[in-house]
């Protein structure tokens, strides 16, 4: 076997651990946005300051779209029919479902090779881990201070 092949290995291996740790913090913030929006549909809170999370998130749920798409499409289509279907302008029964998202991802992260969703943190008490559903649980004591935007 040539050197050139024997080096390609480890870089197949290197740019997958690259891939996996740039889409950490892109799933992150789709989860942050969808909690946001969440929030300031079920409390009124539209002045144009916390309206910012719309684009954001529907920015940030169509980078990830593809990639959970490959792995489970049925949790791809769960977070485009919250967070990009409607865009611009979603209705307050589609925006506030941010547990929608956040189970989804959860869904789909256990079929991620690569990507340990203890990297992913937790927001509003909730883990993306399997078990991690119970906000006392040890393992989702994380705050949303840990999720990285």
């Amino acid at each position: 076997m040539s050197l050139v092949l024997q080096a390609c290995v480890p870089l197949e291996r290197t740019v997958k651990q690259i891939d996996n740790a740039l889409l950490i913090p892109l799933i992150q913030g789709t989860l942050f946005a969808a909690w946001q929006n969440s929030y300031y549909f079920n409390n009124n809170i539209l002045i144009p300051s916390t309206q910012e999370f719309l684009p954001e998130g529907y920015v940030l749920a169509q980078s990830i779209l593809p990639i959970i798409a490959n792995v489970d499409v049925e949790a791809a289509k769960y977070i485009s029919g919250v967070m990009v279907d409607d865009f611009p302008f979603p209705t307050r029964d589609k925006v506030s479902k941010h547990a929608v998202v956040f189970d989804a991802v959860k869904r789909a992260l256990t079929k991620m090779d690569g990507v340990d969703c203890k990297q992913i943190g937790s927001i509003g008490g909730q883990g993306f881990c399997p078990g991690d559903s119970d906000p006392t649980s040890p393992s989702s004591r994380l705050t949303l201070s840990s999720i990285v935007i």
